[in-house]
Order: C-alpha cells, then structure tokens, then sequence
C-alpha cells in the first residue's frame, strides 16, 4: 500500500467519522429542543400548581375567619 492511498483511506474514514458526527449533533440539537419545551411546560405547570394552592390557602382562611364570625354572631344571639 502506497503513503497516498494510506492518505486516502485515513481521509475516507475522517469524513465518515465528521459524517457521524454532524448527524449526532443534529439529534442532540433536536432533543435538547424538545427538552427546553418540555421544561418549559414544567414551569408553567409548576407555576399553575402554586397559584392554586395559594388560592385554595386564601379560601381556607378567609373561609374560617368567616366561620368564627358567623359562629361567633349566632352564639351572641
């Protein structure tokens, strides 16, 4: 074997190895895009979960100071 087809073997394989690796970056791009949606949609539903129970924690308060209220009128009559 010859120093140019040995030259010529070594570049066929370099451009099938940045082939391989162009195609690895494509996915990676690709997944990292669905991953940062789906963060995303985490956050938001994370977000969602806390204005819920911050309301529902609103409503359990002003629910009982009402109740003691209300308790506390009808025993006065």
């Amino acid at each position: 074997m010859t120093h140019e087809e040995l030259l010529a073997r070594v570049d066929e394989r370099q451009q099938n190895m940045d082939e391989k690796i162009d195609a690895i970056l494509e996915q990676t791009k690709k997944t990292n895009g669905r991953l940062l949606m789906a963060e995303d949609s985490i956050s938001k539903l994370n977000l969602w979960k806390a204005q819920v129970v911050g309301s529902l924690k609103t409503l359990l308060i002003v629910g009982g100071i009402l109740g003691a209220i209300i308790t506390w009128f009808i025993d006065s009559l």
